[in-house]
């Protein structure tokens, strides 16, 4: 179920946001990606101020989110209840989660967004994939860059506005693109002359 949050959006000014979800259970610390806060200088840097960056941290994870360069969302200095998180959630532009709860709602609601697993699980098991709503799979978080999560959100930011998508991101993306292909270019010549060697 969801709920009216216009009060919440007009206190935080959320005309356009990427929501991120940093947080997991104390004992399942596995499950988290190290690298919101080089995601968020990452989508400052490139997108200005066409987004906000924000958070809506559970009862237990608000004193952590004050850590963190997005803007926590609270209703009272409280958690948003179930209801308005899950229409906070629709109403993102893009959602960047560990495999929690609220990657979960993402999924279901079938809100643009990236799940980022490791090994605990995968997402094929938990069946998170919708046609807006992916993951990533590793096999350790700590190897998955900012740099890469952010590739995904330029190339969603492509399909939604093909026409008006800022060109100074289409020149970074394309950078990105030729970087790769050097790095697969690279590996097949490497792979050829251990081949020959053999």
């Amino acid at each position: 179920a969801s709920e009216n949050i216009d009060e919440l959006i007009n206190k935080y000014d959320l005309k356009k946001f990427i929501l991120l979800f940093p947080f997991c259970s104390p004992h399942l610390t596995l499950k988290k990606w190290p690298y919101y806060e080089k995601i968020t200088d990452l989508i400052l840097e490139n997108f200005g101020n066409e987004y906000k960056v924000i958070t809506a941290p559970g009862p237990n994870e608000i004193k952590d989110s004050k850590n963190f360069k997005a803007t926590p969302v609270l209703d009272n200095d409280k958690a948003l209840n179930i209801s308005q998180l899950t229409t906070l959630i629709q109403k993102s532009s893009f959602v960047i989660a560990n495999d929690t709860g609220p990657a979960h709602i993402a999924a279901h609601t079938n809100t643009k967004g990236l799940a980022l697993f490791g090994k605990h699980t995968t997402a094929y098991k938990v069946s998170i994939e919708r046609e807006n709503f992916k993951a990533i799979q590793v096999e350790d978080l700590n190897n998955l860059s900012a740099e890469k999560v952010f590739e995904r959100i330029l190339l969603a930011s492509i399909l939604k506005h093909p026409y008006l998508f800022p060109i100074r991101t289409a020149l970074v993306l394309i950078l990105i693109i030729i970087r790769n292909l050097r790095r697969a270019a690279d590996m097949r010549r490497l792979e050829l002359r251990v081949g020959n060697r053999d």
